[in-house]
C-alpha cells in the first residue's frame, strides 16, 4: 500500500495516514475485504511510532471504514463511498470553519473572505 508521510504538512501523521487510506477507497485502489497492512509492518514501512498507526486505524473503525478480526487483522469494511466522502467533508468542513474564524479575527469582511474563497477555488 502506498503510504506517504509529509513532515511538513501541519496535519498530524496519524491523520495523513487516515486520509490516505479513505482516498485509496475512494479510488478504488483498496476494496472491500482487502486487508490492511498490519500496524507493526506498517510503523516500520514508515518509520513511525506505532500508537500512530495504531490511532490511523481505530479512526477508520470509528468511521466504519475498516473492521478488525481479531487475529486476522483489519480490513476494508463493506461501505458506501458516499459514507467516507462524508466523513472526508466532514473533516473539511471543520477545517474550513478554522480557517473563516482566523480570517474573521484578523478583521477581514464576509466579502473579503468569500473572495479570498473563490480565489482559492479557481
Amino acid at each position: 500500500m502506498f503510504i506517504k508521510i509529509d513532515n511538513k504538512s501541519s496535519l498530524p501523521n496519524y491523520l495523513q495516514i487516515e486520509n490516505q487510506i479513505k482516498q485509496l477507497i475512494l479510488k478504488g485502489e483498496l476494496k472491500q475485504g482487502d486487508k490492511l497492512p498490519s500496524i507493526r509492518s506498517l510503523s516500520a514501512e514508515l518509520n513511525i511510532a506505532i500508537i500512530t498507526i495504531k490511532r490511523a486505524y481505530e479512526e477508520l473503525e470509528k468511521d466504519h471504514i475498516v473492521f478488525t478480526e481479531a487475529g486476522k487483522g483489519v480490513f476494508v469494511a463493506p461501505i458506501d463511498q458516499s459514507e467516507i466522502k462524508r466523513s472526508i467533508a466532514e473533516e473539511l468542513r471543520s477545517e474550513l470553519a478554522k480557517t473563516v474564524n482566523k480570517a474573521k479575527s484578523f478583521g477581514f469582511s464576509d466579502e473579503e473572505i468569500e473572495e479570498m474563497i473563490r480565489s482559492v477555488y479557481e
